[in-house]
């Protein structure tokens, strides 16, 4: 049986992000998603033609950072 330190359930942004550093830490992840991918909403690929699409819509993505002004 495995042992593990956190057990961390989401493979989105968050979730992902926080087992990297928990990883990177020292800690043993169990990181577990009930989709077969990782990434969450996020998540993207190429259809059959060879067009990168978004699986589960567009998504906007807020930081903290300053809003840029549109170029005039």
């Amino acid at each position: 049986m495995n042992d593990y330190d956190v057990l961390i359930v989401g493979a989105g942004f968050a979730g992902s992000v926080c087992a990297e550093r928990l990883a990177h830490a020292g800690k043993r992840i169990l990181l577990i998603d009930k989709r077969p991918h990782i990434a969450g909403n996020a998540y993207d690929e190429f259809d059959d033609h060879g067009v990168l699409i978004h699986l589960y819509g567009p998504h906007i993505f807020h930081t903290n950072g300053k809003r840029r002004q549109p170029a005039q």
